[in-house]
């Protein structure tokens, strides 16, 4: 409503910043979905397999970032994520229960855990990158086997070791570490 009442030209160019944002976005959502559809039909997951929420999250928000001529955009930072992790966890002790997260998908809330997903896998490609791939190759063995919530605990800590205080202390500082870009 308020761009309406600009001059022409100042109204011109912001309607065009305001369609470069949502350009932005709809490719965004696009690549989510389009990562989510590759993930589970061309085979590195079982959809009817036991994929814990944080990692197909996670791994589908790292694809919004996509370009071409990227390489590895798991290592790109996802500055509106990276932006809300910080917000919402400005000290080791905000973060939530780990455990919750990493073994039970019923207590999954998008709008509350999308950047810790998309934190956690970037931190474990970062700096624990043996041990994701390892993890993900894992994931994609299992078929539609089903675990517990106290199996799916132990795979992880298995893996990369229990999400405890140190986990979530090393997490939170690599997270906070991060270089960021201005989003329009």
């Amino acid at each position: 409503a308020q761009i309406a009442t600009l001059p022409t030209e100042r109204r011109q160019r912001a309607e065009q910043a305001a369609q470069r944002v949502l350009d932005k976005y709809a490719r965004q959502a696009i690549q989510h979905e389009a990562a989510h559809a590759i993930q589970f039909n061309i085979g590195l997951f079982d959809r009817s397999g036991d994929v814990p929420s944080w990692l197909a999250e996670g791994l589908a928000q790292a694809f919004e970032l996509w370009e071409p001529g990227v390489d590895d955009v798991l290592s790109r930072v996802h500055t509106e994520r990276a932006a809300k992790f910080r917000r919402m966890y400005a000290t080791p002790a905000d973060l939530p229960n780990l455990s919750r997260l990493i073994a039970d998908d019923a207590s999954w809330q998008p709008s509350r855990d999308d950047a810790m997903a998309w934190a956690l896998v970037h931190y474990l490609w970062q700096a624990r990158r043996a041990e994701f791939t390892e993890y993900v190759q894992r994931m994609s063995r299992r078929g539609e086997e089903k675990l517990t919530a106290r199996q799916r605990l132990a795979e992880f800590a298995d893996v990369f070791g229990p999400p405890d205080g140190v986990f979530g202390e090393r997490l939170h500082a690599h997270i906070l570490g991060l270089q960021t870009e201005r989003t329009p």
